[in-house]
């Protein structure tokens, strides 16, 4: 590794292993969700859950009500919050993450390095994409979507479109982009940025002087231990917990495979998910966020400059 520093003294090669591109990964999912005939519904908020008989019967939107033979509960930090519709406990720190991408460099013969807590790759252009915390503790926001878009010139342009469209005046606005200005920013502009940008130049001190010219956030949600929980509930009886603590979408395709069989027929043939029970938190505080310091404090962390 040409960019390596002098204070790493070694390292393990793995000959196997590979990545993907996690937005066109997740939409050729949803692709082959649609070809064998299932159907998502985006913008649409879950407000309850309908039990009879120690079971979950119905699904509750704002798009109407959806009659279930088995629910599977896999919403990302708002999983504790479906959970605790059923009375279950299942306890959760959402948090923001980030990851950032660098201008590119020559291509180096190894694709993806990890060290100093990051992990990443170069893509084939050459830049080094990398993430791997610090954790922005926050709390789990509104589920609602918003009704309106929401500045003045949204507004406008979602008016006038209505007008040139009106047989698509009934959709509504789920993005918009802003440039603010034309200048390119001379340093990261966020703390968890930063914690990255400097990181991984110790990691890569032969390519300290790259400079960041992309990064993203996404929110994350993490247990207690860190480890994931995947498991049918006995009661309800038909219904599957499944949070990934973090690493969803490095364990989907095996996970995916263990959530269709406990749906289909009770139980995971491959695999023993007893590790991942939700029965190992039976005895956690409610203040455990507290203790392990996973709480929200912004103004700590822009002055800590995102430190953790």
């Amino acid at each position: 590794m040409p960019i390596v520093g002098d204070e790493a003294i070694g390292g393990t090669y793995l000959h196997f292993g590979g990545h993907a591109n996690p937005q066109r990964t997740v939409q050729a999912y949803a692709w082959a969700l649609a070809d064998h005939g299932g159907r998502i519904l985006q913008h649409t908020t879950v407000t309850g859950l309908v039990r009879r008989g120690g079971r979950v019967t119905a699904v509750e939107t704002t798009r109407g009500t959806f009659g279930a033979d088995v629910v599977v509960v896999a919403a990302g930090p708002q999983t504790g919050l479906f959970a605790e519709m059923l009375g279950v406990a299942l306890p959760l720190a959402p948090a923001r993450v980030e990851m950032i991408a660098t201008e590119p460099i020559p291509i180096m013969g190894v694709g993806g390095v990890a060290g100093n807590g990051l992990y990443g790759r170069q893509t084939l252009r050459g830049n080094l994409v990398y993430g791997g915390g610090p954790h922005e503790w926050i709390n789990v926001p509104d589920m609602t979507t918003p009704e309106h878009a929401n500045t003045p010139l949204v507004r406008n342009l979602a008016r006038r479109l209505a007008e040139l469209f009106p047989g698509a005046a009934h959709v509504r606005v789920i993005r918009a982009i802003n440039v603010p200005d034309m200048t390119t920013p001379e340093h990261a502009n966020t703390p968890l940025v930063r914690n990255l940008a400097r990181r991984l130049a110790e990691l890569f001190p032969g390519a300290a002087h790259v400079r960041v010219i992309r990064a993203w956030s996404g929110l994350v949600e993490n247990t207690p231990d860190g480890l994931p929980v995947v498991e049918r509930l006995s009661n309800p009886d038909n219904v599957v917990i499944a949070t990934m603590s973090s690493v969803g979408f490095g364990l989907s395709p095996a996970v995916g495979r263990a959530i269709s069989e406990l749906v289909q027929h009770g139980r995971c043939s491959f695999a023993d998910l007893g590790a991942l029970a939700l029965s190992r938190f039976a005895g956690t505080p409610p203040d455990w966020r507290e203790r392990a310091g996973w709480v929200a404090r912004p103004a700590e962390v822009a002055a800590a400059g995102g430190e953790g």
